[in-house]
């Protein structure tokens, strides 16, 4: 299944196409796809729950994308930036309910490994 920006749309409560086009849409839905083929796809999980994965993670890219994954607080002398988060103490999936919901239908626990990531990067301007 290819979850489209209508379904996204209705699922998530997220604003009319007149003020959120479904080409921006559009993208969080291809991320959902991406993993769901990607990593999901050889599970032995369900076609139907497979599909609400899908879902949940576009919801759960929109979400951080859109609405609440923006710039909090911004630090230039020693480079740091803060971001909102739905769930302070989570990282990655964990961050919204959407990808919460997301990890507890994988039964598999493939996207439990992946909310746990606490890949960390560091730049330096010389």
């Amino acid at each position: 299944m290819a979850v489209t920006p209508a379904q996204l749309r209705a699922f998530a409560n997220l604003a009319p196409e007149a003020a959120l086009p479904d080409t921006t849409l559009q993208m969080f839905c291809t991320y959902a796809a991406i993993i769901v083929v990607e990593d999901l796809e050889d599970s032995p999980l369900s076609d139907d729950r497979l599909e609400l994965i899908e879902l949940n993670l576009a919801a759960h890219f929109a979400l951080v994308g859109l609405e609440r994954g923006g710039l909090t607080g911004q630090i230039v002398g020693g480079s740091e930036e803060y971001y909102y988060k739905v769930a302070p103490n989570k990282s990655g999936l964990g961050t919204t309910l959407f990808g919460q919901q997301a990890i507890s239908l994988d039964t598999s626990g493939v996207l439990e490994v992946m909310g746990a990531s606490t890949m960390k990067a560091r730049f330096e301007v010389v």
